[in-house]
């Protein structure tokens, strides 16, 4: 199998030399790209442990369910009335 794609950029190519590891990128720039990007995220925290199995440091948010509009006018939200339209 002598294609491979690019980590950088998904862009198919050509193995140069069957001896040695894979590469991951297809050029010089993809290479360099991702250093950069390695650089950036170390600064600003963005990986624990240093490597790229790490968790984010970030906390993603925990989403509450959405109510609707309708739900709410015609007291189908769960509230007090026990999900049963309110009297009017």
């Amino acid at each position: 199998m002598d294609t491979l794609y690019c980590a950088c950029c998904g862009q198919p190519f050509r193995r140069t030399s069957p001896r040695g590891p894979a590469p991951l990128y297809c050029s010089r720039d993809c290479r360099r790209q991702i250093e950069v990007r390695r650089r950036v995220w170390a600064a600003m925290g963005g990986l624990s442990g240093g490597g790229l199995s790490g968790t984010p440091s970030v906390r993603t948010p925990v989403l509450e369910p959405m109510r609707s509009a309708w739900s709410l006018e015609h007291g189908r939200h769960g509230g007090a009335t026990g999900g049963r339209a309110a009297s009017a």
